[in-house]
């Protein structure tokens, strides 16, 4: 089934600025309101001259060239330039005003068609825009869409609705998010064996999510260890309290479900080195509060926990990780591979002492599964 099947697809499931109801795990940054430059922009697209309309594209291409090799070179196979795209830019009642097109094999169908030089493929700022074009009535990206003869990734910029993105289309931030979603694209067409999993039920029992909350503790300490030795003792930990968990509730299936496809797409972002306020996943370790739990515990920590999982695999020498996703395997699968898993029961209790021997994060998991009780489901608004 392919990604674009899966709910997710259809919202602001992202890797790097956007959130559900400001997903903290998907990302250490929290929405807030655009610049007022920003605003001003995207207000007067309508009437900005074809000079600053042109210098504005040529921003974006020169970001989408500096994120490009990054996301190469970590994932071989996956080349966004192999992907014709869109970026819609939106004035502020939302209509199309011009289109930034890279590597659309006809650019000259979408309107006046002016060439912007690229290291990556080929990329155009659209004017004067046929009416037939089909580029509308879709709110932030869309996986698949034909456009003016080719099968087309399309985006959005508008930076005058908060409800929106509230990155424009020049920030370097959107290149990263944008080579992010076209993995998600790539996904579709390459990745094997990924299978509907329901995102809106999950396990939220007092045992199960004191298990979660230690292996979160493991994946921040395992994002900031420089030692190889620790480092390979902690993955053999944390791969270990994996077993543990799934023992306790099939609910699991999700997370390896969901590293599978959020994890990786956050990995291949944060090699473009294009996201301007950096993070770390130490933030998994952080407390949560009332109102986030479902949203955190149930979807926003997969972004990071599958993103870890892969460094961590490379890190202890597996190279062949993108091959052995695409075909069907887990990130925490890869990673088991690369070390020698310790007894799911043994692993638990050694983590607990680890990460909560005062058995604070055991007081947190029993106030946090009262509070799921009136969050309202995942997707709900």
């Amino acid at each position: 089934m392919k990604r674009s099947q899966f709910i997710v697809a259809g919202l602001l499931a992202s890797s790097l600025v956007l959130s559900i109801a400001g997903l903290k795990f998907a990302n250490s940054q929290e929405k807030t309101m655009p610049h007022a430059e920003q605003l001003v922009q995207a207000e007067t697209t309508e009437t900005m001259s074809r000079t600053e309309l042109l210098t504005q594209a040529e921003t974006v291409v020169k970001n989408y060239n500096a994120a490009v090799p990054g996301a190469k070179s970590v994932w071989p196979g996956y080349d966004p330039v192999a992907i014709p795209k869109i970026i819609v830019m939106r004035d502020h009642s939302g209509t199309a005003r011009a289109l930034i097109a890279l590597d659309h094999p006809y650019p000259e169908r979408l309107g006046e068609a002016i060439a912007i030089p690229s290291a990556y493929g080929t990329a155009h700022l659209i004017l004067a825009l046929q009416p037939d074009i089909n580029v509308e009535n879709f709110e932030n990206f869309e996986f698949s869409r034909p456009v003016a003869g080719a099968d087309t990734f399309l985006i959005a910029s508008n930076c005058s609705d908060p409800d929106l993105f509230y990155l424009c289309s020049t920030d370097s931030d959107y290149s990263a998010f944008l080579i992010h979603e076209v993995f998600h694209r790539y996904q579709d067409d390459t990745f094997q064996n990924t299978n509907w999993i329901d995102q809106e039920v999950y396990d939220f029992r007092p045992e199960f999510v004191h298990a979660t909350l230690i292996e979160n503790h493991l994946f921040a300490r395992l994002s900031d260890e420089q030692n190889l030795d620790m480092l390979r003792d902690l993955a053999r930990e944390v791969v270990g309290v994996r077993a543990y968990r799934a023992e306790l509730s099939n609910f699991v299936a999700l997370d390896e479900t969901q590293e599978r496809i959020e994890g990786t797409a956050k990995f291949v972002e944060t090699s473009t080195n294009q996201v301007a306020n950096g993070f770390s996943a130490s933030i998994l370790a952080e407390p949560l509060q009332r109102g986030q739990i479902r949203e955190e515990l149930s979807f926003g920590r997969f972004y990071l926990t599958g993103e870890v999982a892969i460094k961590t695999a490379a890190r202890l020498g597996v190279t062949d990780y993108a091959s052995r996703i695409t075909s069907g395997e887990t990130p925490m699968e890869v990673l088991a591979s690369a070390v020698d898993p310790m007894e799911p029961t043994e692993a638990f209790r050694a983590a607990r002492r680890r990460v909560d021997p005062e058995q604070k994060l055991q007081d947190e998991a029993k106030r946090y599964a009262d509070w799921v009780k009136d969050e309202p489901g995942l997707f709900e608004p």
